[in-house]
C-alpha cells in the first residue's frame, strides 16, 4: 500500500469517528429511557463495523 492510500484510508476512517461522539449519547439516552436500547446499539455496532471496514480495506485500495 503506497502511503497517499494510507492517508486516505486513514483521514476517512478519522472522519467517520467524528460521529460516534454524539452516537454515544444517543445509544446512552436510549438506555436510560429504556427506549429499545439493545437494538439501537445493535444498529450503532453494525453500522459502525461496515463504516470502518470501508476506511480501512475499500477506500486505500480504490484510491490507488
Amino acid at each position: 500500500m503506497s502511503m497517499g492510500a494510507f492517508w486516505v484510508s486513514w483521514s476517512t476512517t478519522v472522519g467517520l469517528l467524528a460521529a460516534i461522539g454524539a452516537q454515544n449519547a444517543f445509544v446512552i439516552e436510549s438506555a436510560i429511557l429504556k427506549r429499545n436500547a439493545f437494538w439501537v446499539a445493535l444498529t450503532c455496532i453494525t453500522s459502525d463495523f461496515f463504516m470502518l471496514s470501508c476506511g480501512f480495506l475499500g477506500l486505500s485500495a480504490r484510491s490507488e
